[in-house]
């Protein structure tokens, strides 16, 4: 859904609404509630690190009278190389004053390691902090809000859940990330890195700079830096808000993810302001009808995704774990697969059980046939599942980016896509690795 807006069109509702909201008590006044839950903020919560000793920080905001509530993460822009958790300050607590809870954080920069995928494993860092963390006072992800290079950082968060999608772009698998962030808030974001130039005139070079070359160099990498060329993959729904006047990232980003969205079902709701910039949101008062629009939307949109507690669009979902090892007997290479998908709690949905032949081709590519051996529980339905008789080419390989041997998927008309980490090399192989299910899969 598109929604186009002139400054002036912006109704007495949603004006009056904005402005109450941000007039409202703080978070101070709530000294005198008589609730048993008082509005506070936990700051400089060390959720990530690198092996620097550099400590990566985030404020956790917990508004009155709510136990438990689900937490919006918060992600702040600055093209990948500026910017601070500190500029959203203010809308963290314009939104804690509204009954919100909010995780607001900071990411490794261009010139301190947050080169790709640096930054966005500090993002997917926050997402598993927030999931494990039993001592904090709240009850999951619910939704994320991103702005700029944070909308972006977001939404490949989402789309990239899983080790084995991160790794095809070419870097070490990771594992153990809690539930994606799947509603979400992105303002201005980049979401297709690969249509940048043409729309911009010319890659600006902290692009560039932060995936490591241009795209005839890195076309794969361009690919899965591009959060549209998945958005299969994001659970939704997503609510995308752009000025149409945006000198520095064009509205046609947002409209590309948009289109993307609903191409694959995916919930979304894109406004465009017609005569707004980049930075349309602030400042947050009755002289910014855009932005005090935009404010109400995205409170509306928050509160629909995560009023009642819980972790909204994350809670329930599935993970497929799955792992096998193959050996030469010597008469040809065999070897045995096991998948299991469970809830993120740990609840066991289904199980199967393959043996597989591996036809060699002496070199280092393989054909792997599955046949099911056993199944406990009901896995129709369910992604990731081969079927007996299916078959699948892989190539074993050290990637030349990281200098790990991994195995690839070949894919048709996709060149070989990096899919699991080898934990040990021939004669025997051993491989693992573990994804997300979007909450379309949700039982």
């Amino acid at each position: 859904m598109i929604h186009e807006y002139r400054w002036a069109r912006a109704t007495g509702v949603a004006l009056f609404a904005a402005v109450f909201l941000l007039n409202g008590c703080t978070s101070d006044d709530d000294d005198d509630d008589d609730s048993a839950v008082e509005a506070r903020v936990m700051r400089e919560l060390a959720f990530s690190g690198d092996e620097g000793g550099q400590e990566i920080l985030g404020d956790l905001y917990l508004p009155a009278a709510v136990d438990e509530p689900g937490i919006v993460l918060m992600v702040h822009g600055g093209a990948f190389k500026g910017g601070s958790r500190e500029e959203l300050a203010t809308l963290a607590e314009a939104l804690q004053d509204d009954g919100l809870a909010v995780f607001n954080v900071d990411y490794r920069l261009l010139e301190a390691g947050g080169e790709f995928p640096g930054a966005l494993l500090d993002v997917m860092d926050a997402s598993r902090y927030l999931h494990a963390n039993a001592d904090l006072p709240i009850d999951g992800i619910c939704a994320g809000v991103g702005i700029s290079s944070g909308a972006t950082l977001l939404s490949l968060a989402a789309v990239h859940r899983d080790d084995a999608q991160l790794a095809r772009a070419g870097w070490p698998a990771v594992s153990g990330y809690g539930p994606a962030v799947d509603p979400l808030v992105g303002f201005s974001g980049i979401y297709d890195f690969r249509t940048r130039e043409a729309q911009h005139g010319e890659l600006p070079w902290w692009e560039s700079d932060w995936l490591g070359g241009l795209p005839d160099e890195l076309p794969q990498r361009y690919e899965y830096a591009s959060s549209a060329s998945a958005a299969e993959r994001l659970g939704g729904p997503a609510l995308l808000l752009h000025g149409q006047s945006d000198g520095a990232v064009e509205w046609h980003q947002s409209q590309e993810m948009a289109d993307a969205l609903a191409a694959a079902g995916v919930p979304e709701e894109l406004v465009l302001y017609a005569d707004s910039g980049h930075g349309f949101l602030w400042p947050m008062d009755d002289i910014n009808p855009d932005g005090l629009d935009a404010l109400a939307r995205m409170k509306t949109f928050l509160h629909d995704a995560c009023d009642g507690g819980g972790s909204g669009g994350a809670r329930g979902q599935l993970e497929l774990v799955h792992g096998g090892a193959a050996a030469d007997d010597g008469q040809g290479w065999t070897g045995t697969e096991s998948y299991g998908v469970s809830t993120v709690g740990g609840t066991s949905v289904c199980q199967r059980q393959y043996t597989t032949e591996l036809v060699h081709d002496g070199v280092d590519r393989w054909t792997v046939s599955y046949t099911l051996a056993e199944e406990e529980g009901d896995c129709l339905g369910l992604p990731g599942m081969p079927e007996s008789g299916d078959s699948l080419d892989f190539q074993a390989a050290t990637d030349t980016r990281d200098g790990q041997p991994a195995l690839f998927l070949l894919e048709e008309g996709k060149g070989p896509l990096r899919w699991f980490a080898l934990e040990s090399s021939d004669p025997e192989l051993v491989y693992s690795a573990q994804l997300g299910l979007p909450p379309t899969f949700d039982r």
